[in-house]
């Protein structure tokens, strides 16, 4: 899991010009942006880190598995495609869009008795960013608009405290969670795989 943004960028966009700050106020700051980016990596429903990784995928029955969309898009490298441990070629049995992460079998895999579950191996490398300079670089729509939904859960929590109620059986408190801002929501649904597309 990488950071979306940075403090510099959240105080360069807030305005936040003061030369000094205390360590417990960037602490803050960076504990929001890790928060905010945890958000939005789940939103997505995508991998943002660019890294090698392994997905396992179970073969469907009835017509079979035509495609699987993996996890972590786009794919900057594939090193194996397998189906019950046997590597595949690519063009012959398989293609690959690499900018929506979508492996597409020229024949379907069709579920076996024993073997469906993890039929299907993909190891590749994918995703959004390798870091967080590159993540800004690529996605500076996104970087603004999670340092707004930063501002905005900061200054709310400033003025909405945690909740605290006494009961019988002692104190409860109930720690407030914030939904993604409209604009995030905008700009978020610009970068999703289009729904209907596996």
């Amino acid at each position: 899991m990488i950071n979306l943004a940075t403090v510099e960028l959240y105080r360069s966009l807030m305005g936040d010009a003061k030369p000094n700050v205390a360590p417990e106020y960037v602490a803050s700051i960076e504990a929001r942006i890790l928060s905010v980016s945890a958000k939005v990596e789940k939103y997505l429903g995508r991998a943002i880190e660019s890294k090698e990784r392994t997905e396992y995928f179970t073969a469907k029955s009835g017509a079979g598995t035509k495609s699987v969309a993996l996890l972590a898009y786009p794919v900057s490298e594939l090193a194996s495609v397998s189906v019950w441990g046997s590597t595949l070629s690519q063009d012959s049995s398989f293609e690959i869009d690499t900018e929506e992460g979508i492996v597409s079998f020229l024949v379907p895999v069709y579920r076996a008795r024993d073997l469906y579950q993890r039929a299907i191996c993909v190891t590749y490398t994918g995703g959004m960013a390798e870091d967080t300079a590159d993540f800004i670089s690529k996605y500076p729509d996104i970087a603004t608009e999670v340092c707004m939904q930063v501002y905005f859960e900061i200054s709310r929590q400033k003025n909405i405290a945690d909740k605290t109620t006494a009961t019988g059986a002692g104190i409860v408190t109930t720690h407030l969670t914030y939904e993604l801002q409209p604009g995030l929501v905008e700009v978020l649904q610009q970068h999703m795989r289009p729904k209907g597309i596996v």
